[in-house]
């Protein structure tokens, strides 16, 4: 049976975006670039954990006067949300689609920048949803994925509350299709690199869970030394 076009084409916007998550990794000034802000170069540094010297901004400031800590935190949701959206497009291609030997290195890389809102900033109360991409009101990662209204005196203490608890339920929805997606793989794919993508990614979930903003995939890959071929 042949790939469907669509399969295909999907699957090589995935995988533009991974690369694209890769370089903001690397290179945080892109990121930077990306978001339309103008930063300090000492304050990039801090953006995705890249050990810079701080003598040029000890007041925590950027050239725009925002705390480094505020474009840290911006920075660090926009690229979760580029990596659910990113997972959001792979969940659209079925499991058995022949493009499934490319994807374990996408999903590898998606989750881990699936960062969780701290649990002390999520309010009491259910929500349920059984797909990823229905919390996804807006298309545009850049945007703030606030699912409520702001008034000109900015959102309310409830509001934010409820906008950091969306935003969990879609991370967690998310972290529930990689691994359901890789569990799956493991039947159908060579099991023992599956296996290790997976502890991989709990790995790095776990540093972030932990309150490690900044795990990277490669980092982590090499201090629990799961080297593995990914696909």
């Amino acid at each position: 049976m042949e790939t469907p076009v669509w399969h295909l084409q999907n699957i090589a916007e995935v995988y533009r975006r991974t690369g694209l998550i890769n370089l903001y990794r690397v290179f945080p000034d892109l990121l930077m670039s990306r978001m339309g802000q103008q930063v300090s170069l000492d304050a990039l540094g801090s953006v995705v954990g890249m050990d810079t010297p701080d003598e040029d901004n000890w007041l925590g400031l950027v050239e725009d006067g925002q705390p480094v800590g505020n474009l840290m935190a911006k920075a660090r949701k926009w690229i979760t949300d580029f990596a659910i959206d990113t997972l959001q497009l792979l969940e659209s291609i079925p499991a058995s689609s022949r493009t499934r030997c490319l994807q374990p290195f996408m999903l590898v890389i998606c989750a881990s920048e699936l960062r969780a809102p701290a649990m002390r900033d999520i309010p009491t109360g259910g929500l349920s949803r059984s797909r990823i991409g229905d919390f996804n009101q807006f298309s545009d990662p850049a945007s703030d994925f606030t699912q409520m209204g702001t008034t000109t005196n900015g959102p309310s203490e409830n509001e934010d509350g409820m906008s950091s608890l969306s935003f969990a339920f879609k991370v967690f929805q998310a972290r529930k299709f990689v691994r359901g997606r890789l569990n799956l793989f493991v039947n159908v794919l060579p099991p023992l690199p599956i296996r290790t993508c997976l502890d991989l990614v709990e790995a790095v979930w776990d540093r972030l869970d932990k309150g490690d903003d900044n795990p990277y995939w490669i980092d982590v890959m090499i201090d629990r030394g799961l080297h593995t071929t990914m696909g």
